[in-house]
């Protein structure tokens, strides 16, 4: 019996060359993948493609030794790939040769399921229809016409193809080290909701989805979603709960509604998320600038905003994708630095009572007054930086978060939904590493002056009256917050 890491079951009308030079996708796919998977491997795995294949052929006893000692078969799907008798055979015959454990989960079957060509989802073959597929093709959004990812289509077309190619092989070779017992399996860090979004965001959610599944991480859902709402609720229900992360992203366009519903897959993974939220972290996404071009969706993004600014939604990032990332590797991976008790005392070692001055960059040369009287009261200002990238701003937010002894928010040019999430991040420092909460937390209203400063209430923190000037004697209540971690330095 032959022994192989990948088999590569494919029809041979796929390899046919659109152009005199061209090889054959599934000749390109074949050496990129083994390329790939290589390099993530650290050695060059042994792939299986039969180039003489015809259908007329008898199916020879050497592919079923093949196939008898392939660790993973990925199935090239296509409209010929359904109509071959040969291509079923072998994806039977592999099948045929699997102790049914290796199908009690779905995200380890030893089966990849390729789509070259778009073909109807109730005409995959039985065993693999409820297996994700890694689709190698997009649909036009002025058409909606499918458009393989084949690199005669030109250089962005190419860039998706190795991107897609790119979340293959890691996969491949996540499901290759586990079977070979060389590490952890994604199981073992846990399971992240990913929500299903529209269109104009699949090149970001396969990012992030990539992203996990580097580090470890199981992503859900792992199969196609029913089409009917109640067994949609109910698979839904099923990976939330599974689920130590909810991640949602919003585009500009309304999602599907499914059969039987009245509103979106993205609305109803919305509402069941919601009801998951006091026990799992949930972060809500939204590119910065996001246009909506549907009404029901413009309906949807301002019920969310109106959700945070109510304090009924715990977070809604509308900026980059990297500010995504960074918040989600701040829920999975919080730094190891969990200050309680005399590790938090032992920062502050000249006994110096710190106060974090937190601000929108467009305040940065408003805040300075206050900065200075505040400093110049003998008091150590941990001013906000906006230099650096994305990733390490939020880091040094978060150990200033960690380390201070006092949290004055000032508000000047951000908006309501700015505040909001800075009021958030305060209630979320545990999250951070930090045991004890921050003592002394403080919103400082500065001009220009709005109706949301005049109206804003909040338990997160001390609401101070909105200032013209910098006086330091409309602090005294904040100051008094600070007291006992005075006192306790002191001591």
């Amino acid at each position: 019996m032959s022994s192989s890491d990948i088999f590569i079951s494919y029809a041979h009308l796929d390899n046919e060359g659109l152009t005199e030079d061209d090889n054959g996708w599934v000749t390109d796919f074949h050496r990129a993948l083994e390329v790939r998977v290589g390099q993530l491997l650290g050695r060059k795995p042994q792939v299986f493609r039969d180039p003489r294949l015809s259908g007329n052929d008898v199916f020879p006893q050497r592919l079923v030794g093949e196939l008898d000692g392939a660790s993973v078969l990925v199935c090239v799907l296509s409209p010929r790939y359904l109509n071959s008798e040969w291509c079923r055979r072998e994806l039977d015959e592999f099948l045929d040769r699997r102790p049914p454990s290796q199908w009690a989960e779905r995200s380890k079957a030893p089966v990849f399921k390729t789509i070259k060509t778009p073909v109807p989802y109730t005409e995959h073959p039985e065993m693999v229809r409820d297996l994700l597929g890694y689709e190698f093709f997009i649909l036009d959004p002025q058409t909606g016409r499918p458009k393989e990812l084949n690199r005669a289509f030109g250089p962005q077309i190419q860039l998706q193809y190795w991107q897609k190619l790119d979340e293959l092989a890691w996969d491949i070779k996540t499901l290759l080290v586990a079977a070979e017992q060389a590490g952890p399996t994604v199981a073992e860090r846990g399971s992240v909701f990913l929500a299903e979004t529209t269109f104009d965001l699949t090149t970001q959610r396969d990012a992030l989805r990539r992203e996990l599944r580097r580090r470890g991480y199981r992503v859900l859902p792992d199969r196609p979603l029913p089409l009917r709402e109640a067994e949609l609720r109910e698979a839904l229900s099923t990976c939330l709960a599974e689920c130590k992360l909810i991640v949602h992203l919003v585009g500009r366009e309304y999602a599907v509604v499914p059969e039987g519903a009245t509103r979106s897959l993205g609305e109803l993974q919305d509402e069941l998320a919601s009801e998951h939220a006091g026990e799992t972290p949930r972060l809500i996404w939204m590119p910065a600038g996001l246009e909506v071009i549907d009404e029901r969706q413009q309906s949807f993004v301002e019920r969310l905003r109106l959700e945070l600014a109510g304090g009924e939604l715990e977070d809604l990032i509308e900026g980059s994708l990297e500010e995504l990332k960074s918040a989600m590797l701040e829920v999975l991976e919080p730094p190891r630095r969990a200050l309680a008790g005399s590790s938090a005392r032992a920062i502050s070692a000249q006994e110096l009572t710190q106060i974090y001055l937190i601000c929108d960059q467009r305040d940065t040369e408003a805040v300075q007054e206050l900065s200075t009287a505040l400093f110049e009261s003998g008091y150590e200002v941990i001013p906000s930086l906006f230099e650096g990238d994305e990733a390490e701003i939020r880091l040094y937010h978060q150990e200033s978060l960690l380390q201070c002894d006092g949290a004055l928010i000032y508000w000047g040019e951000g908006g309501e939904l700015w505040l909001r999430r800075k009021l958030s991040e305060l209630l979320k420092i545990a999250g951070y590493g930090r045991v004890r909460p921050i003592p002394a937390r403080a919103v400082y209203p500065a001009p220009p002056s709005s109706g949301a400063k005049g109206r804003l209430r909040t338990h997160a923190a001390l609401v101070l009256p909105l200032q013209e000037s910098v006086d330091l004697g409309a602090l005294e209540p904040f100051f008094a917050l600070l007291a006992p971690a005075e006192d306790s330095a002191a001591q």
